[in-house]
Order: C-alpha cells, then structure tokens, then sequence
C-alpha cells in the first residue's frame, strides 16, 4: 500500500501545494481521498491516470476538498473505452443529493459512467481488498473521517478536516500511516481544525506509528511544527509535501 500526496493546501494558494488530493495504491487499484481544485493536472504528474481509478472518497463538501469531482468524472467519460472498470464514489450523508445539485446543467453523460454512489454511515465498505470506515469529524455536520485498511492489516487512517474528538480514536487506532490535518502551525481553537498540540494529543492517543501532517493554510516551517507535534507524540512525523509517495506497510508485531 502507498499513498501519494496530490495536493497539502487549501484555497489559501502556495505555490508547491494544491488543495486537498491523495491517492492511495493498494494492489493494481487506485483510490482517490477527496478531489480538490488541481486534482486532475497532480494525478497526471503523478503518473495515475484517471481511468484506473476505482474509487474516489469524499470526507465533505467544502470546495477545497471536492471542486474537481465533476471535472473528474468529465475527464473520465471522456475516455470511458479505457476505463478499467466501474467507478464507486463514497462520501458523507447527503451525497447524492449533492452530486444531483453540482451536475444538474451538465449530466445527461452521467449515465454512460454506471457509478456506484455510497453514502456511508456505521456499517463498513468493502472495495476488494480494502475495507473502508468512516466516522464524523464535526468539521461539519456531515464531514467524515476514514480508516482504510487491507487484508494484510496494513491501516491508513485520513482525518479529512477535523476538529478533536476522541470518539475518532479508534478509527485511528494502531494505523501505520495517519494523514491527519495540521490547517493552523500555531494554537488556535474554535475553527473546527486541529493545531500542533491537537495533532499531537490525538496521534499519542490513537497510538499510530508514522503522522503525516497536511492542509496548511500558509506557509510552514517543518521543523517548528514538527518540534510542536513530538512534544507529546513518540512516533515518526512528517510533512506533506505535493506528489510525494510515502509506502505503508503492517507493522511487525
């Protein structure tokens, strides 16, 4: 299993960071965490292309984590006849509802896609051979968080944007990656996004093995917030950095 970043910012512009997109490799399936503006342009410099996924998760529908869907499934139609097989989207409660109202001038190609659309609530999805979780991160009403794990136990847990909540633990428990939001590199609360210190607390709690911090607003200095986050959290911890890949792998018991 191996995770490339697409895009570590937000609406916010920086130069090196496009907002919110990762792909996570499991076998020979790709899958897409959220879908934020420059998503299509990272895949393709990534060297993924857009006909090999098979499923695209959305943790909520704020723009900076879901703009390029409908540009997506566009790119997608375009070149069904390469299509590998058919497409899943999964996202909060609401979902369809909201692709309806985003596609509503422009969906009458929809139908050639044959999508599968989840709304996930408590049970788990099942995607080959990745068993997908999802639990609300009180960002918003419906907004979501994800633990991914394979067959081989092999666990990626994706905060999406979050503010703290311990009822998110287990879902990240144990995980040999978590890519976790760091929206803010000093303390600030009641934004329903998590600082250094957060990160730290809930990473130690969850007891992950590698953190890789992502969604910065501005520009950050690694090794301050990195300093921040190893105060109360023992394991490896690293920045996001675009079209980077970091490997996952089961810890050894």
């Amino acid at each position: 299993m191996e995770l490339t970043v697409l895009g570590s910012g937000t609406l916010i512009a920086q130069k090196d960071r496009s907002c919110a997109g990762y792909v996570l490799r499991e076998g020979n399936r790709y899958a897409l965490l959220d879908c934020g503006p420059g998503c299509l342009l990272r895949l393709n410099q990534a060297g993924v292309e857009v006909t090999d996924i098979s499923l695209v998760l959305i943790s909520h529908f704020h723009w900076d984590h879901v703009a390029e869907l409908p540009a997506v499934l566009n790119s997608l139609w375009l070149q069904r006849e390469k299509a590998t097989g058919r497409l899943s989207l999964a996202g909060p409660s609401g979902f369809s509802a909201w692709l309806e109202r985003v596609m509503a001038d422009d969906r009458d190609w929809l139908p050639d896609l044959d999508l599968r659309i989840h709304e996930l609530k408590k049970g788990p999805m099942e995607l080959g051979t990745l068993s997908i979780r999802a639990g609300r991160s009180f960002h918003t009403d419906n907004s979501l968080s994800f633990r991914l794990e394979n067959t081989e136990g092999t666990v990626l847990f994706y905060s999406g944007d979050m503010d703290y909540q311990e009822s998110l633990l287990p879902l990240a428990a144990e995980a040999d990656l978590a890519l976790v939001e760091c929206s803010w590199p000093q303390v600030r609360r009641g934004e329903e996004h998590l600082d250094p210190l957060q990160v730290s607390r809930f990473a130690a709690a969850a007891n992950v093995r590698t953190l890789l911090l992502t969604h910065f607003y501005q520009e950050v200095d690694a090794d301050t917030v990195i300093e921040k986050v190893k105060q109360g959290f023992p394991g490896t911890v690293l920045l996001a950095e675009d079209l980077q890949t970091y490997p996952i792998s089961a810890r050894k018991s």
